[in-house]
């Protein structure tokens, strides 16, 4: 885009002038889109971002049990949503050995109020720990 040329001091702003001034604002009106970064889809709803909840929870979970035998861990959000939020879970290896590093965590099921993810430990020749962080993104219940 061409730039708009500076007047000289004390030259008079002549219709000519403003005109371009006018147009090169209209081409970059034009040029820009609607801004949207204020906002969010969840469920196929647009929102406020500033509306949504973002809940976060780090929870351990123990082995102690067989290579391959699931163990079930539910977490329950502090308020529930409006609809089925968007949730992640991430196993951290807080023991920091081999079993913790081999670990494998899938969400069995999400409702408005909690999410359940079952946590596989692949190697357990001894005790660990793991943290699985849940995020939970969604839109507040109104009641």
């Amino acid at each position: 885009m061409a730039q708009i040329p500076t007047p000289d001091r004390g030259q008079p702003l002549d219709v000519s002038y403003i005109f371009t001034i006018a147009n090169a604002i209209n081409d970059l009106d034009s040029r820009v889109e609607a801004s949207k970064n204020n906002f969010s889809q969840i469920a196929g709803q647009d929102t406020k971002t500033s509306n949504l909840r973002f809940f976060a929870q780090s929870v351990p979970v123990t082995s102690g049990i067989k290579s391959n035998e699931p163990r079930e861990v539910t977490w329950n959000f502090p308020l529930s949503f409006a609809y089925i939020p968007v949730v992640t879970a991430t196993p951290y290896n807080v023991g920091g050995n081999a079993a913790g590093g081999n670990v494998i965590a899938t969400i069995k099921s999400i409702t408005t109020h909690s999410v359940t993810c079952e946590v596989r430990f692949n190697k357990t020749d001894t005790e660990t720990t793991v943290s699985l962080n849940i995020v939970a993104v969604g839109i507040p219940d109104a009641a």
